[in-house]
């Protein structure tokens, strides 16, 4: 429970922040980004709280896998409840509401791979340094993106 809610803290620390940017970007670009980011932060603080608390060391890059696979999936699973035309738009409405779900199911996803992808195996410096290149490539990544979205709304004369 205790890896699960800070996995879950973490993962609404990548996702609040970036969801914001949908005041100026197209909202799909930026569900996208909030969730991989999300899901990145999720990932490798499920991995550091599992280790803190296991004798044995978890596997990184598998648990980052698993933890961004579920994301694209969460992401896109809200995109189509959004466009569909039901009585999921009063949910859908307060976008805290996706975002408290979604950061709550991909935390799940990240506290059960870090606790069944474990090994006797691995250095924490590896691990930190790992991480570290993660965390600033995903955040370069969500700059990036957002500069060039910008750029090309930007040429084509076109207001988000």
């Amino acid at each position: 429970m205790l890896v699960w809610t800070v996995s879950a803290a973490a993962c609404l620390v990548g996702l609040v922040p970036t969801a914001s940017l949908g005041v100026t970007m197209p909202g799909e670009i930026v569900f996208f980004l909030a969730m991989s980011l999300g899901g990145l932060f999720a990932a490798i603080v499920a991995h550091w709280t599992g280790n803190a608390l296991a004798s044995d060391r978890g596997q990184l890059l598998p648990i980052v896998g698993a933890t961004e696979i579920t994301a694209a999936v969460v992401a896109v699973g809200f995109l189509a409840l959004l466009y569909y035309q039901g009585a999921i738009r009063g949910f859908m409405a307060p976008l805290i509401n996706p975002l408290l779900v979604s950061a709550g199911i991909i935390s799940l996803c990240a506290t059960v791979a870090a606790a069944l992808l474990r090994t006797t195996e691995g250095s924490p410096e590896r691990d930190f340094r790992i991480g570290v290149r993660l965390v600033s490539g995903g955040c370069l990544t969500v700059f990036v993106v957002v500069l060039i979205t910008i750029v090309v709304l930007d040429l084509m004369n076109v207001t988000p």
